[in-house]
C-alpha cells in the first residue's frame, strides 16, 4: 500500500494525492538526522534509541513510509554524497569512501557500484568524459570571479 498525502483544496475539502508520500513526523526527524549526520557511524538500534522507538518498530516504519529497509535508505544518501564529490572534487575513492561514512573502501565501491552501475573510478571518468558537472573553461570576456563555480 502506496502512502497518500491529504491536500486541502480552496473549499475546504480534503482530497487524496497518490503520488506524494506521506512521511510522518517520527521518520521526518529521523530523516533530519541521517541527512546531517550521514558521514558518521549511524546503527538502527542507536537511531531507534536516540528517539525513543524499539529497532523493530523503526525499521517498520521506515519501510512502509520510504519503501526501502533504513540501511538502504543510508546507503542512498551516502552513496548521493559520494556521486557529488566524486564529480565535485580530486580527492581519493579512499577519502570519499570515509567522508561519505563507509569504514572500509571495498565495502563503499561494492555498494556504489549495486546502486548506480560503474565503480566510482568509471563513474568519475565516464562524467569528466562527456564534460558533464565539469567547471567551465573562462568565456571570453568575462573575469574569472564571475564564472567559477
Amino acid at each position: 500500500m502506496k502512502p497518500v498525502l491529504k491536500t486541502q483544496n480552496p473549499y475546504g475539502d480534503l482530497k487524496e494525492d497518490p503520488k506524494v508520500p506521506v512521511i510522518s513526523w517520527k521518520i521526518q526527524r529521523v530523516l533530519f538526522f541521517l541527512y546531517t549526520h550521514f558521514s558518521e557511524e549511524i546503527k538502527l538500534g542507536e537511531i531507534a534509541n536516540r528517539f525513543g522507538y524499539h529497532p523493530d518498530y523503526l525499521s517498520r516504519k521506515f519501510k512502509q513510509e520510504l519503501g526501502v529497509p533504513f540501511q538502504e535508505y543510508l546507503f542512498e544518501i551516502r552513496i548521493q554524497k559520494a556521486k557529488h564529490l566524486l564529480l565535485q572534487s580530486e580527492k581519493s575513492v579512499k577519502e570519499i569512501s570515509y567522508d561519505t561514512g563507509f569504514c572500509r573502501p571495498e565495502f563503499f565501491s561494492r555498494v556504489f557500484k549495486r546502486m548506480s552501475g560503474l565503480s566510482p573510478i568509471r563513474y568519475r571518468v565516464n562524467f569528466q568524459k562527456t564534460n558533464h558537472f565539469r567547471r567551465p573553461s573562462n568565456p571570453k570576456g568575462l573575469r574569472p570571479h564571475s564564472w567559477a563555480l
